[in-house]
C-alpha cells in the first residue's frame, strides 16, 4: 500500500505519496481550495472556481470549520443566498477524491492517509472534519489526523538524505548551582 498525504489546505489541496506530490492541477501539482457558483447555478471548484464570478467565489472555505460556521453569505446567479457551508467543503474534498483517482490513488482505504488538519481545532472540529472526509468518499479515522505543524515536521525530515553517519550522542553538562 502506498503511504498517502492529504492538505486540504485554506487556499490550496495537496496530495502526497512517498515518492513526492501528486499532481492534482493541470498546470500544477495542488488545487486551489475554492469553490463557488458557475452562472447556470452548477458549484465550480478548483481552477474553475478561480476563474469564477466576484462574490460567486468562496476563498478559504475551510475556515468556516474554524470559524463554527454552518452557512456562508454568497452571491449566487439566483441572488443572494445563505448557503451550507459543508457542501462547499465536501465538493473540493470530493473534487480532490477524483483527482486522486484519475491518478491512481484510492482515498477510500482505511487507514490509507494521513491528513493534516489545524492543531487549533477541538474535539468538535475534528469530527466535523472526519464526518465531511467521510461524505467526500475519504475513509478517514480520528487516528489518520495530525496536526499540520507535526506533519510538516514529519515531511521536512522525510526529505533529508539519509546520513550514514550515526547521530552524535547527547552530551552531558553538569550544571552548578550557587547559593
Amino acid at each position: 500500500m502506498t503511504a498517502l498525504g492529504l492538505d486540504f489546505g485554506t487556499t490550496t489541496t495537496l496530495l502526497a505519496t512517498d515518492a513526492g506530490l501528486v499532481s492534482l492541477g493541470p498546470l500544477r501539482e495542488w488545487m486551489p481550495s475554492l469553490v463557488g457558483f458557475d452562472d447556470d447555478g452548477s458549484i465550480l471548484v478548483g481552477e474553475a472556481a478561480e476563474t469564477g464570478m466576484p462574490g460567486q467565489t468562496i476563498r478559504s472555505i475551510k475556515r468556516a470549520i474554524t470559524r463554527r460556521q454552518r452557512t456562508i453569505r454568497v452571491d449566487a446567479p439566483w441572488g443572494q443566498r445563505q448557503i451550507d457551508a459543508d457542501e462547499f467543503i465536501v465538493a473540493v474534498l470530493r473534487e480532490t477524491v477524483r483527482r486522486a483517482e484519475a491518478a491512481g490513488l484510492d482515498l477510500s482505504e482505511p487507514g490509507g492517509t494521513t491528513i493534516g488538519c489545524p492543531a487549533i481545532w477541538d474535539g468538535d472540529q475534528r469530527r466535523r472534519y472526519l464526518r465531511l472526509l467521510r461524505k467526500a468518499g475519504i475513509a478517514a479515522r480520528p487516528i489518520d489526523l495530525v496536526d499540520e505543524p507535526i506533519a510538516a515536521g514529519i515531511s521536512w525530515i522525510a526529505s533529508q538524505p539519509a546520513s550514514e553517519q550515526p547521530p552524535p550522542r547527547a552530551q552531558r553538562t553538569r550544571c552548578h548551582l550557587s547559593p
